[in-house]
């Protein structure tokens, strides 16, 4: 993993030293994977004098529904799936409407109603 970092700061620095001699100004965009890369990547623009800037990546999620889903975590309700599960429901799925082994919404409904009383 560290090789990696190594690598990608080498390439940085020849980026910079070749970028360096031309009169354009240019930028690289970095997309670190994790803290290290981050933290290595800031002492490089810093030991080579460049500025830099950090974006925070703004989640596609709904701020309200993320803290929920983590409040729910912390109490312990959920449920941990393996993909494999997944898969082969949605294989069996998949098969069941190849057969023409389907319900409509209004037919789970009715069959709910006289299941549950409701």
């Amino acid at each position: 993993m560290w090789q990696m970092g190594v690598f990608l700061i080498l390439r940085i620095f020849m980026i910079y030293r070749l970028t360096s001699k031309v009169h354009h100004m240019k930028s690289i965009t970095i997309h670190p994977q994790s803290k290290e890369q981050i933290r290595l990547f800031e002492q490089l623009a810093k030991a080579l004098h460049l500025p830099f800037e950090k974006k925070e990546e703004k989640s596609p999620y709904d701020p309200e529904f993320v803290a929920q889903l983590k409040k729910e975590e912390r109490r312990g309700y959920y449920t941990e799936i393996e993909a494999e599960r997944i898969k082969t429901a949605i294989a069996d799925s998949r098969d069941e409407i190849k057969q023409g082994r389907t319900k409509t919404h209004e037919t789970v409904m009715q069959e709910a109603k006289v299941r549950y009383g409701l």
